[in-house]
């Protein structure tokens, strides 16, 4: 799902390569094929899986969000349709369900986490929910943390994990995507959110750690959504495949390969563009899906442009105005996925299924998995 706070509320393959999918992953684990299931189009997410289900090994309806005590906020509504039901199918096909908890709100998080009263409370809700529901897990994903609040993020992670093992329940860790030990200079607080994550103890206490490897072109502007460039060599795709290995690479420091997930964006982002010459402003509008690209594309007359990143994108005019949009479809989708064979990965996760992304990529799993699916 997403690493502004701003940006968050608004709102994460070719024929070839070696097919790993269904297949033990690293040392007989099970690639793990996951998805968020977003609240906002739940049902035309929920019929996408339905239709898809023998793919999946895992589901993360998204997301439960969290009042500023760290008491939780059913945002799904998760007693309506289609919750109950497809987690009844999930689970008749033996599919986890781990719900995903999002929380973006820094000084809250700080509050309950540095006490330790708040944040046994906080871990309460977390285990009755889970007691409640029957569901497999929970999955993590508290975004934009202050970079100070690094060790009580992990002395919550420690104490969550402890309490979910003594029920048996799993714990995925969603975490931001960097590719360096510490940020860059004059980087700090919230804008630093991705060193606010102990990489030593998600790998010690998360049986999975879910790295959201998109929103490449915010998460390396630190954090900003706007900024000067020249239009003709604008670089700002969601998630450039050589970023995106230069994450997973720099990841395998840290985190055992077996427990990492590597999050795959179904969408992109629309840009504003102002200017003349080399001296243009940009600056994020929205988050695009493949459908509404291609329509863009095609009542403006152009062709989307794939290169090196692997993404497409294309430029229009509308109203006087220049647009920028790059976006992800079923061949970019694959790349990554290729990425996540290549280095035995623990799996992949896609961000989002909403009924949106390109279905091509069912194409591409069907290839890669067979009939039988995972």
């Amino acid at each position: 799902m997403r690493p502004v706070i701003v940006i968050l509320l608004i709102f994460a393959l070719a024929a070839g390569g070696v097919a790993l999918f269904g297949k033990p992953g690293p040392k007989g684990r099970p690639f793990i094929v996951s998805a968020w299931i977003p609240y906002w189009k739940k049902l035309e997410g929920a019929q996408a899986i339905r239709n898809n289900l023998v793919y999946f090994n895992e589901l993360s309806p998204f997301s439960f969000e969290v009042k500023k005590d760290g008491s939780l906020i059913d945002t799904l509504k998760v007693n309506d349709a289609p919750w109950p039901q497809l987690q009844q199918q999930a689970q008749a096909r033996k599919i986890s369900v781990i719900p995903t908890i999002l929380w973006t709100d820094p000084k809250a998080m700080h509050n309950v986490l540095s006490d330790p009263l708040k944040r046994k409370h906080h871990i309460d809700q977390i285990i009755n929910l889970l007691d409640n529901k029957k569901f497999s897990g929970i999955d993590i994903d508290y975004e934009g943390k202050d970079m100070a609040d690094k060790d009580f993020f992990s002395r919550f992670i420690v104490d969550l994990a402890f309490a979910l093992k003594s029920k048996a329940y799993s714990l995925s860790c969603t975490v931001e995507a960097r590719t360096n030990d510490v940020p860059p200079s004059g980087w700090h607080g919230v804008r630093a959110m991705a060193w606010a994550n102990d990489y030593s103890y998600l790998n010690a206490y998360c049986d999975t750690v879910r790295i959201m490897a998109y929103d490449q072109a915010i998460v390396t502007r630190e954090a900003k959504t706007e900024w000067h460039g020249d239009l003709k060599s604008l670089y700002a795709p969601n998630a450039d495949v050589k970023w995106v290995e230069d994450i997973i690479k720099y990841s395998l420091r840290s985190i055992n390969k077996k427990k990492m997930v590597l999050g795959v964006p179904t969408y992109g982002w629309r840009y504003l563009a102002d200017g003349k010459l080399k001296n243009w402003f940009f600056k994020c509008q929205d988050s695009v899906s493949y459908p509404q690209a291609m329509r863009l594309a095609q009542e403006h007359a152009v062709i989307p442009q794939r290169d090196e990143t692997a993404e497409l994108h294309f430029v229009y005019k509308e109203k006087g105005k220049t647009y920028v949009i790059w976006f992800s479809d079923g061949i970019s989708i694959g790349q990554h996925i290729r990425l996540a064979q290549k280095y035995q990965l623990g799996g992949v996760a896609f961000f989002k299924i909403d009924g949106l992304q390109d279905d091509k990529m069912w194409d591409i799993l069907r290839e890669e998995l067979g009939t039988d699916g995972v």
